[in-house]
């Protein structure tokens, strides 16, 4: 569910637990990332968002401001990239 704890998505992973996992999926936060891999005993190496479109043919003005908004707010990119490493 959209507001499960990143630890529900763990507990659901536990066989004993029957439960079922992949029927929707959930676009993660960064606190919510750094959450979950936490509970599995991983730092966080590196993290950013990114955009996964290619350009497109639309004006010069929306892609300017398009891009400020990402400027201004970063996570509303489609898309983050996140490096863990084992403690």
């Amino acid at each position: 569910s959209f507001y499960n704890p990143p630890g529900h998505f763990v507990w659901a992973l536990n066989p004993a637990s029957a439960m079922s996992v992949g029927l929707h999926w959930k676009e993660y936060t960064k606190t919510e990332l750094l959450t979950f891999f936490k509970l599995e005993g991983m730092r966080c190496v590196r993290h950013y968002y990114c955009r996964y479109v290619k350009r497109t043919t639309s004006s010069f003005l929306r892609r300017a401001l398009v891009g400020f908004i990402y400027w201004l707010f970063p996570s509303f990119m489609q898309c983050q990239v996140a490096i863990f490493a084992k403690d």
